[in-house]
C-alpha cells in the first residue's frame, strides 16, 4: 500500500486513522482496503492539509513517494513520466525532475499532445534556472528547448514571439557547440519563423548559414537549397532561386542526403 509506505505506519493504525476522516467527512474512498483509493472531497481541504506540513516534511514525503514509485511501479513511471517529475520537483531534487520532465514532453510530442508537452517541457526548464550554471545544466536546458520548439510551432504559431525566443535562446545555449543535429533544428526552426513572418532577409540569412553547414557536413543539403531557393524566390530572385531549387531536385533523384535529414524534418515539423 502506497499510503502506508510513504506515512511509515502500521496499516491498522493507518486504516483507523483513514476511517476517523471518512467519518468526519474529509475524505472519500474507493474500493477496498488495502487496495482502496482516497479522495479529499474538496480541493480546499487537500490544500489545507498539504500547508500544514513543514517544508522539510512535505520534500520528505514526495521522495518516498519517488522511490516507491520508481520499485513497485516501473510501468506507471514509463507510461507516466509526469507523475515521477512531480514528486521529484516537490522533493527538491531538480536533476532528476528535469529529466523526467524532459521525457513527459517528448511523450507528449509523440502523441502531437503539443499543449501537455508544453506544459511538461516547460516546467523541466524553469527547474534548469534553480541549478548552478554548468555544461550538464546547459545541455538540460537544451533538449528541453529544441523540444519545445517544434511543440510552440503546433500551438502558438511561427509567428509568435514566443517560438521565436525558444529557438534563439536554443541558439545561444548552443554557442559554439552542439552537434550538427542540433544546429539544424535551431536554422530549420529560426527560419521557418522568419520565412512565415515575412522578415526575408534574416530567413536568407539562416538558409544560407544550414546550406554552409549542410554542404560541409555531407548531408541535409537537399532541404538546405530547398530554403535557400524558397527565399530567393519570394525575394525576387529568380535565377539563383531556380538553381538552388534544381540541385534540391537534383539531391533527391541522386539520393544522396543522410537519413539524419529525414530525423530533423520529423523532429521539426
Amino acid at each position: 500500500m502506497l499510503l502506508a509506505a510513504v506515512v511509515r505506519k502500521p496499516e491498522a493504525e493507518l486504516a483507523s486513522s483513514l476511517d476517523r476522516l471518512i467519518r468526519a467527512g474529509l475524505l472519500f474512498r474507493k474500493g477496498v482496503p488495502p487496495h482502496a483509493t482516497y479522495l479529499f472531497k474538496h480541493a480546499l481541504v487537500q490544500d489545507a492539509a498539504y500547508g500544514t506540513l513543514l517544508r522539510v516534511r512535505r520534500h520528505a514525503l514526495h521522495e518516498r513517494i519517488a522511490k516507491y514509485l520508481e520499485q513497485q511501479y516501473p510501468e506507471l513511471v514509463e507510461t507516466q513520466p509526469e507523475l515521477l517529475a512531480h514528486h521529484l520537483t516537490e522533493a527538491g531534487l531538480a536533476e532528476p525532475a528535469i529529466d523526467s520532465w524532459y521525457k513527459a514532453g517528448e511523450r507528449a510530442l509523440r502523441r502531437s499532445a503539443n499543449a501537455e508537452a508544453v506544459k511538461h517541457l516547460t516546467r523541466g526548464i524553469e527547474l534548469t534556472q534553480s541549478m548552478p550554471t554548468s555544461a550538464k545544466c546547459i545541455g538540460k536546458e537544451l533538449d528541453l528547448q529544441l523540444a519545445l520548439g517544434p511543440a510552440f510551432l503546433a500551438t502558438k504559431g511561427n509567428g509568435a514571439p514566443e517560438t521565436l525566443r525558444v529557438y534563439l535562446r536554443a541558439r545561444d545555449l548552443l554557442g559554439e557547440g552542439g552537434t550538427h543535429t542540433q544546429r539544424m533544428r535551431v536554422n530549420w526552426g529560426l527560419w521557418n519563423i522568419h520565412y512565415r513572418r515575412a522578415e526575408l532577409k534574416a530567413a536568407l540569412g539562416v538558409a544560407e548559414e544550414y546550406l554552409v553547414r549542410a554542404t560541409r557536413q555531407g548531408y541535409g543539403e537537399a532541404r538546405a537549397n530547398r530554403l535557400m531557393g524558397q527565399s530567393l524566390c519570394v525575394m525576387g530572385a529568380l535565377a539563383n532561386a531556380r538553381r538552388h531549387l534544381q540541385r534540391t531536385v537534383d539531391l533527391c533523384i541522386a539520393n544522396r542526403d543522410d537519413s539524419t535529414e529525414s530525423l530533423i524534418l520529423s523532429e521539426t515539423k
